[in-house]
């Protein structure tokens, strides 16, 4: 059988035509190769092979060959997907002949959604405009230009929300991100959860690092890492640690074990159990006797005795105790008894409640009337007649709201000359030999006594007004005798 020739010319005459008239024959020269005028490159885009419509000679290879054949009606020349996705699925283009196309066909291959990708993977979906899933199973990118890197059933749901990868994570506001992890959550507009499990960053640029089962709920709110720890109120922050709480504004919580920053700009470094609850109060330790109630930058409304740093020394929840405070004021408090007996050696250097100073004064006597260059800790001095004076102390408790008491201390009390330094101590003649004896310390009260020596009897009980000085240490308790 002879073969057709390849430009213009006549069949064979022995050769059969089958029932339906043959197509044109295309000229010499003319390759018959389908080219795609516009849409993909030629290298992505499969070039169909187009049967004849009649039956061809052997030897005949039944490609087209002429640039301007026209195709016969009923003919579908559509590409159509090999692999991936279901035939379903996939979105049918007809890509035009590069010759007269068929009616309707612009020649353009067109996206069903704006600018959105999905890179591979399986189930995935990318819903709005230039929103991206590059990988994984069942992810999707909800949001106008949100991404989704991979993972596992992610979802990225606010505009420009971002989930890295990971597994059950969610981005649900703008501009929100969840780096990775297992089921976290970025609710807040710009929050962050870099990873971790159950993580929350629930308020508006709030950040949680990782860790387990965090929350940062609100404004500007930051958990590092840890468990279970939660920044409630707004720029709080916990570093990290279990169980702990930044409760107030700007309060902090570095780490540590079950503590609660509850007053505003409150700090916790770290310890166990602790408790701030004053404004910018300090506490470190374990399990401190929370104090204070200033509620923010002192006002002058609130007793500057409440501490403003706090050492806890308590060993659990029934039994908690402090070692150490300074107040607002600025004094500072020691509680450890050193208490009586051989017990326990006195430190070299140490202070304890029960050796430090309560009251002193220097005291002048001029005719009869009392004056003095200076006092601590002494709430009145009376002058009951010639060389007898009753010394009240004022003693109160560390938050200086109720009264202490002095019952057991010493007393050390001298006589004064108004010697200037440096001159000889020589009384003057009309004191003669004098000495000064206190009592015994009845609830902050104390008497004072200067006796002159009686040239007749030779006993000293004349009392003489002449200057002196006492101070008083001590054990102070709560209750009165």
């Amino acid at each position: 059988m002879e073969r057709l020739v390849e430009g213009p010319g006549t069949l064979p005459e022995d050769l059969e035509l089958p029932a339906q008239p043959m197509i044109h024959t295309p000229p010499s020269g003319v390759d018959g190769t389908i080219r795609q005028k516009h849409g993909m490159p030629q290298s992505e885009v499969e070039t169909p092979t187009l049967p004849l419509v009649c039956t061809r000679p052997s030897g005949v290879d039944g490609r087209i060959r002429h640039k301007n054949w026209v195709p016969p009606s009923g003919v579908d020349f559509g590409i159509r997907q090999k692999q991936a996705l279901p035939q379903s699925e996939v979105e049918t283009r007809t890509l035009p002949l590069v010759g007269a196309r068929p009616s309707g066909v612009d020649g353009r291959i067109r996206h069903k959604i704006l600018g959105a990708t999905v890179g591979g993977g399986k189930y995935n979906l990318a819903q709005l405009g230039f929103s991206t899933v590059g990988g994984g199973w069942h992810n999707e990118a909800q949001g106008h230009s949100s991404t989704v890197g991979g993972g596992y059933s992610n979802e990225a749901q606010g505009h420009s929300s971002t989930v890295g990868g990971g597994r059950w994570n969610q981005a649900k506001e703008w501009y929100a991100t969840v780096g990775g992890g297992f089921s976290n959550e970025a609710q807040g507009w710009l929050s962050t959860v870099g990873g971790g499990f159950s993580n929350e960053a629930e308020g508006e640029n709030a950040t949680v690092g990782g860790g387990w089962g965090n929350e940062a709920q609100a404004y500007y709110s930051t958990v590092g890492g840890g468990r279970y720890n939660d920044a409630e109120a707004e720029y709080s922050t916990v570093g990290g640690g279990d169980y702990n709480q930044a409760e107030a504004e700007y309060a902090t919580v570095g780490g540590g074990y079950k503590n609660q920053a509850g007053g505003p700009y409150s700090s916790i470094p770290g310890g166990d159990n602790l408790r701030a609850q004053s404004w910018a109060q300090t506490v470190l330790g374990g399990f401190n006797i929370p104090k204070g109630s200033v509620p923010i930058r002192y006002n002058g409304d609130h007793d500057k005795n409440e501490p403003i740093v706090i050492v806890g020394n308590g060993e659990n929840d029934s039994t908690r105790s402090n070692a150490f405070e300074v107040s607002y004021n600025g004094h500072a408090i020691v509680f450890d008894q050193n208490m009586s007996g051989t017990a326990r050696g006195a430190v070299k250097g140490g202070t304890y409640i029960d050796n430090i100073v309560y009251g002193w004064a220097e005291v002048n006597v001029v005719a009869g009337e009392i004056t003095s260059c200076g006092d601590f800790g002494v709430r009145s001095i009376s002058r009951y007649g010639p060389g007898i004076y009753r010394v009240t102390l004022n003693l109160v408790g560390p938050d200086g709201a109720e009264e202490a008491y002095l019952n057991c201390g010493a007393i050390v009390a001298t006589l004064g000359t108004g010697i200037t330094p440096g001159k000889e101590p020589v009384l003057p003649g009309s004191y003669g030999c004098a000495q000064i004896v206190t009592s015994d310390i009845v609830n902050n009260v104390f008497d004072v006594f200067i006796l002159q020596k009686d040239a007749q009897s030779g006993h000293c009980d004349i009392g003489v007004d002449m200057p002196f000085k006492f101070h008083v240490t001590g054990r102070v308790t709560d209750t009165a005798q």
